[in-house]
């Protein structure tokens, strides 16, 4: 692959090898000679968003520099082959939009901890199953994994203070939601909304309020484990969309249907401590609970 650079910037990248001419039966053809690995030289600190143009129709794995230092001002949407990318370099933020689309990436391996993922990063990325969740992630902006229906199950690192609205709404692969963290801990309205194979949130102790909203579902059968320290629940929709705000209504009394005999059962099963506000809020308002 040769790669255009100027003044740490990638220009562009293109191609080394020339297409082959070969003879089959008579007839000439001309065979692409394709490179799928796409080897970002050091030296690299940022990319033109028109620097893949020549290479986005085939290229399957891409290895970003140690030297990169932000993510900025392209995007992998126009990829159709993309699998995997590995970032080696220490940016600090996966920006708004940057694989929003992609129907083909499955991995994002990161060398760093990075700090936020922006709205809507992994929007519609269908066939993501791998995202390098670690230490020293502190926000996870609203739209983030949406639709993202292969991602497997992970644990929040323990620096997460932020997840928001519909971060992880139709990610229907995940079982398990668990966080590790009380400290300023925020989840937005509808975060795992439409997760169907959904079957626990766990909430730490040291949590004194929650968003009522998050924890609306669409699934059945959610134990949802609140601990003694939690002493109030707002109602928040900061989904910002009209079209699917009014669907987070449900909160911890969200319900599932039974198409068959037409008959709707609470969705949630409280689990928390004896005496606590959480125990009390679903025997207040008639949810299924039990006694930790």
């Amino acid at each position: 692959m040769d790669y255009e650079i100027k003044n740490g910037k990638l220009l562009k990248c293109k191609p080394s090898i020339p297409d082959q001419v070969v003879e089959s039966e008579g007839r000439r053809l001309r065979i692409a000679t394709q490179e799928l690995d796409l080897i970002i030289p050091e030296g690299v600190i940022s990319i033109d968003r028109k620097a893949f143009d020549q290479v986005s129709s085939y290229v399957e794995t891409i290895l970003l520099p140690e030297s990169l230092t932000s993510l900025e001002g392209f995007s992998f949407k126009s990829f159709i082959d993309l699998q995997k990318v590995v970032v080696a370099g220490n940016v600090k933020t996966i920006p708004n939009g940057l694989f929003t689309g992609n129907k083909t990436i499955k991995s994002v391996e990161l060398y760093h901890p990075i700090n936020c993922i922006s709205e809507s990063a992994f929007s519609n990325c269908r066939s993501l199953e791998h995202f390098s969740f670690l230490d020293g992630l502190e926000r996870i902006e609203r739209y983030a994994f949406y639709q993202c229906r292969k991602l497997k199950d992970f644990t929040f690192p323990s620096t997460i203070r932020y997840v928001g609205a519909c971060a992880f709404c139709g990610a229907s692969s995940i079982r398990d939601v668990v966080f590790q963290s009380s400290e300023g801990l925020y989840i937005g309205c509808g975060a795992f909304h439409e997760n169907h194979r959904l079957r626990r949130i766990y909430i730490p102790e040291g949590v004194e309020k929650l968003n009522h909203l998050a924890f609306s579902t669409s699934a059945k059968n959610i134990e949802v484990y609140l601990p003694s320290s939690v002493m109030r629940f707002e109602q928040e929709d900061d989904s910002k969309s009209g079209i699917m705000g009014g669907r987070f209504y449900g909160g911890l009394m969200s319900k599932w249907h039974d198409n068959r005999n037409n008959v709707s059962y609470p969705a949630i099963t409280i689990i928390a401590p004896e005496d606590s506000f959480a125990l009390k809020f679903a025997m207040k308002n008639s949810l299924p609970c039990k006694e930790e």
